[in-house]
């Protein structure tokens, strides 16, 4: 692994526990940072101070759908992943600007994913 990949900050905005864990175990046995958070406003205040140098985001959680999220991390030039059971053409466009990785997903296949759009970036 590229040691612009190694030691990367990956925000993982995630509500079901065990997904979200089962991402974040992933990313560590990579070498790489998770951030993790169960909201929106949560992952909001985050990118409000900080910029990740990648993100996986589901599409729905309790407090909102992740759109604000998913525009911020457009306009910070933060590639993303959408790993989401919902189908990518019923949600809102600005989804589509990332990598789409439906549920269930490997999470092993998500980190290769991340990887290489932190290599690429």
């Amino acid at each position: 692994m590229s040691e612009h990949v190694q030691g990367s900050a990956v925000l993982v905005v995630e509500d079901q526990a065990l997904v979200a864990l089962d991402i974040e175990d992933a990313l560590e046995q990579a070498g790489l940072v998770p951030i993790s958070f169960n909201s929106c406003a949560q992952a909001e205040g985050y990118l409000a101070e900080y910029r990740p140098d990648a993100a996986v985001i589901d599409v729905g959680l309790p407090d909102c759908e992740c759109t604000s999220v998913a525009e911020k991390l457009f306009d910070q030039g933060v590639p993303f992943v959408v790993h989401t059971g919902a189908l990518i053409d019923s949600v809102d466009p600005v989804f589509r600007l990332g990598e789409f990785i439906p549920k269930p997903a490997d999470a092993e296949a998500i980190v290769d994913r991340i990887r290489s759009m932190i290599a690429a970036a």
